[in-house]
């Protein structure tokens, strides 16, 4: 995390745990460690425990929107078009 903000300008949990390290992409969708990431790119970037809880709840409603598990999605929902 603290590599991903100082050299790589990631910005927000997800920028750093889907484009920079990918673990959003493991089963766990990244959400076993997305407060502590939160926790460390608030460091790095200066957060205040408001926007470090801000950031991590934005991460985990990023992830349930884009990157449901199985069994979380509605199969029944209407499709795009």
């Amino acid at each position: 995390m603290r590599f991903a903000a100082r050299f790589e300008q990631a910005a927000t949990v997800g920028d750093a745990l889907l484009r920079r390290t990918g673990i959003g992409w493991a089963r766990c969708r990244g959400l076993c460690c997305h407060e502590r990431a939160a926790e460390l790119l608030g460091e790095e970037l200066g957060w205040d425990a408001a926007e470090r809880q801000r950031q991590a709840a934005a991460y985990a409603a990023e992830v349930a929107y884009h990157l449901p598990v199985e069994g979380t999605i509605d199969r029944h929902a209407p499709g795009p078009g």
